[in-house]
């Protein structure tokens, strides 16, 4: 771990789900037990990322953490001179009040961003979002980002110091574990008929996961929230024994039969403030702000869960109960043909550390899989050609990548490359990186 702090901004890269969360979590514990260090923690803009992420640090480590959302600024600034823990949330609001608090620290602070590529939102870092948090960056004394995708960040940030591969432990099961099955997907767009889904492909997929003793299957569709809701309707009729879960920005609605309610109406914090809230309706069970792990360990022992999911379930969120008995056995995942490749993979949430040997399927198109298989071997080239190194920006240009990308590598906005056949042989590829001229913060207005 001390070498992650010989260089000042550090990127971890490592496979989809392979124990990056540990990473950061032990760094920060060294940041503030060794260096005497606080940690501005910083991750997607979803609650419930934060929610996931302080539910693994109380068990974990004993240091202090506070959500950002949850405390005043005088208590923030407090946190940080007592060397402790704020995470926040990705967004422009909370990327602000955290600027305001770091004007008002005086001491050293370090920095880490979990889904680090994900935090970059223009191709020039001229978004607001992208302002505050370069204030939050160049003041602080070490970065440490974290990503199983890092070509956003390879193609616009010069200010990375080194980049570092991590190694995935030994119960991690990956991508060359999955058991693939084929489905045609035909997505149905008219108004009038079933949901934006595969019906056949659904068929296909939920008669063989259900004719197993046990599963737990995400089910990745478009992000609309109506569409998840039919689908959840359809498959509680449709199979008796299948505890079904829609997981969206309304929070987490689940269909399963119960005799009384699941959980405590709500829970407030020290402030009196709201952490999570449970209504009941009939069979359905809504949970507001609740974490997913802990809403799964309520079902732990059933014998089929189904998880419904649109963006919420692209990347970020592990599917487990809080005890880790309870982990995805199936994964339908419908890709749109322009997908780009850092969504293909983020999107495999079924891959992760397990301590069993249960068989992991996944239900894909043939397309998406091939497309699915060129990214990660590109973004496999690119991190082995530059790991370690302290001058990475120039190896970069000379990764041999041996497949062409079916997809996009990242978001088309933050595309800064081109992709251009090597005259030495011809069956491999370069990029060709270009960047945008670095600009000042004097230029910067606050809202």
């Amino acid at each position: 771990m001390t070498d992650y702090f010989d260089s000042r901004y550090l990127a971890l890269v490592g496979h989809v789900q392979s124990g990056k969360t540990i990473e950061e979590i032990n760094y920060c514990y060294t940041s503030v037990t060794k260096y005497k260090r606080p940690v501005i923690f910083i991750v997607r803009n979803i609650t419930a990322d934060q929610l996931q992420l302080r539910a693994r640090f109380l068990e974990h480590t004993k240091i202090k953490v506070e959500l950002l959302s949850l405390v005043t600024t005088q208590q923030a600034v407090a946190c940080m001179e007592t060397a402790g823990v704020i995470i926040l949330l990705c967004n422009t609001h909370q990327l602000f009040k955290m600027k305001q608090i770091v004007q008002m620290f005086s001491g050293e602070y370090h920095v880490c961003i979990d889904e680090v590529d994900f935090s970059i939102k223009s191709r020039n870092l001229l978004s607001t979002i992208d302002m505050h948090l370069k204030f939050i960056k160049q003041n602080a004394s070490h970065i440490l980002g974290a990503t199983a995708t890092p070509c956003a960040l390879f193609f616009t940030d010069r200010t990375l110091s080194r980049v570092k591969a991590i190694q995935p432990n030994k119960r991690y099961r990956g991508i060359e574990s999955l058991s693939v099955n084929f489905v045609d997907s035909c997505i149905i767009r008219k108004e009038s008929d079933f949901p934006l889904c595969d019906m056949a492909a659904m068929d296909t997929i939920y008669d063989d996961f259900m004719g197993r003793p046990r599963g737990f299957i995400l089910h990745t569709v478009v992000k609309e929230k109506e569409n998840h809701y039919k689908i959840q309707e359809y498959l509680a009729a449709t199979y008796e024994d299948l505890t079904v879960i829609v997981y969206n920005g309304d929070g987490i609605k689940v269909y399963r039969k119960s005799h009384g309610p699941l959980a405590e109406h709500k829970t407030l914090n020290k402030f009196n403030q709201l952490v999570c809230k449970y209504d009941r309706v009939g069979d359905y069970h809504h949970f507001h702000r609740w974490a997913i792990s802990d809403v799964l360990q309520l079902f732990v022992d059933d014998s089929h869960i189904a998880v419904v999911a649109g963006h919420l379930a692209a990347r970020g969120i592990s599917f487990v109960s809080s005890d880790y008995r309870l982990h995805l056995t199936d994964q339908y995942f419908y890709a749109a043909r322009n997908t780009h490749g850092e969504n293909l993979l983020q999107s495999l949430r079924i891959l992760g550390c397990y301590s069993d040997n249960a068989p992991l399927r996944l239900w894909c198109s043939e397309r998406t899989w091939d497309a699915i298989i060129s990214q990660n071997k590109i973004i496999r080239n690119i991190v082995e050609g530059i790991h370690d190194s302290r001058n990475w920006m120039a190896d970069l240009t000379g990764i041999q990548i041996t497949t062409r990308p079916k997809n996009p590598l990242t978001r088309p906005k933050l595309c800064n490359y081109n992709i251009q056949n090597n005259r030495d042989n011809r069956d491999n590829f370069k990029l060709d990186v270009f960047y945008p001229p670095e600009e000042s913060l004097d230029d910067e207005e606050d809202p």
